[in-house]
């Protein structure tokens, strides 16, 4: 019971970890899009 507990535990550890990295990288993504487009906006 508590070997299968701590696998789960450890599975729930990645996704959470692959979700964060996924989250960082949409938000720079983002940023990164507004960053280009005001500057595009700057230079017009």
């Amino acid at each position: 019971m508590t070997a299968s507990l701590k696998e789960l535990r450890k599975e729930n550890k990645r996704e959470m970890e692959a979700m964060a990295v996924f989250l960082v990288f949409l938000i720079c993504a983002v940023l990164y899009r507004n960053l280009i487009k005001s500057q595009l906006a700057g230079k017009n």
